[in-house]
């Protein structure tokens, strides 16, 4: 993200198709980790734990120096469109392209 981060409308409707995405998988627990160099991520990083709670979904969302590498270190399912951090993990959802896949098919 670019460092005059707003969250706007455009990033409300995407973080909710991310997490009718995530929701769909039934995960046990979630993980968002955000780069804390990105302007507002802490605002983010709140608006996201409070959608989680609304989508019913446990976990929690951080902010990090590094998140890329601690994503990778990390090295559980991971969804994203990094490559970077897709080639690096085991498991790893290119979560534009499933989200792109959803809205032609109507399932999003």
């Amino acid at each position: 993200m670019f460092s005059g981060y707003v969250l706007s409308d455009v990033s409300r409707s995407a973080l909710e198709k991310v997490l009718r995405v995530i929701f769909s998988y039934k995960p046990q627990s979630v993980l968002f980790i955000l780069d804390s160099q990105m302007s507002k991520s802490g605002e983010l990083a709140g608006y996201i734990r409070e959608e989680m709670i609304r989508y019913g979904l446990s976990g929690d969302t951080l902010t990090s120096r590094s998140a890329d590498h601690e994503i990778k270190e990390r090295n559980r399912i991971t969804l994203t469109s990094d490559s970077a951090i897709i080639e690096k993990v085991d498991k790893a959802v290119d979560i534009c392209s499933e989200i792109k896949k959803r809205l032609s098919t109507g399932d999003l």
